[in-house]
C-alpha cells in the first residue's frame, strides 16, 4: 500500500485503518477525526516531553 504524500495524515490513518481491517476480516473502523487527531498530538508531546524531563535528571544523579 502507497501513500501520496500530499495526504493529510487522518486520511492517511484511515486508509491504513480500512485496509488492516479488511486484510483480517474486521469489519470497518470508526474514522479518525480532528478531535483524536488533537488527543493523540497532546499525548504525544506529553510523552516527549516526560522523556526529556527523565533523560535531563539522569545526568544530574550521583553515581
Amino acid at each position: 500500500m502507497s501513500y501520496d504524500t500530499s495526504v493529510g495524515i487522518i486520511q492517511r490513518h484511515n486508509e491504513f485503518a480500512e485496509w488492516w481491517c479488511a486484510s483480517l476480516g474486521l469489519p470497518p473502523p470508526k474514522p479518525w477525526t480532528e478531535e483524536d487527531e488533537s488527543r493523540f498530538q497532546a499525548w504525544i508531546d506529553d510523552g516527549n516531553r516526560r522523556a526529556a524531563e527523565f533523560f535531563a535528571g539522569r545526568g544530574s544523579e550521583a553515581a
